[in-house]
């Protein structure tokens, strides 16, 4: 069966919408800096067989147009992720139903859909529950009915 690898990919598909994420607000951040008053300057000689030196300035456009574009496809492959993840979201959601064991399914919720860590999971279960003693029971439960 494929349990495992269900929610191995909801994993990685949440920490690749994280990361895009992250390079939106960096792209973000380097648009800002292209206001108004954003110029470059460059000195060049010319005239008079070379001898005078000139000083030019303008707005970068070029650099301005790669970065607004970079921006736009990470944008776009957001939603996309956004897709993925709904998608990935609801086959864990199914999967965990399926899960006869309560206790499993409860820890289950509380791990990959609500994204809590295991020492969270663990006091959220009450007294006498340490976060390496709930992983592990959920790994072998995985790893057992991975054998199924």
């Amino acid at each position: 069966m494929m349990r495992k690898s269900i929610l191995e990919q909801y994993d990685d598909i949440k920490r690749e919408y994280e990361d895009t994420e992250r390079r939106i607000q960096h792209n973000l951040k380097e648009l800002e800096k292209f206001d108004n008053k954003y110029l470059v300057q460059d000195s060049v000689n010319g005239g008079m067989g070379g001898t005078q030196h000139f000083k030019i300035e303008g707005f970068p456009y070029p650099e301005y147009q790669e970065k607004k574009t970079l921006l736009l496809k990470r944008q776009f492959r957001l939603e996309n992720l956004k897709q993925k993840l709904d998608i990935a979201l609801d086959e864990v959601e199914v999967y965990i139903d399926t899960i006869e064991d309560s206790r499993k399914r409860l820890i289950m919720r509380l791990r990959y859909v609500d994204n809590k860590e295991w020492s969270e999971v663990a006091k959220s279960l009450g007294p006498g529950n340490t976060a390496d003693a709930v992983r592990m029971e959920i790994t072998r439960f995985l790893e057992r009915v991975k054998d199924e």
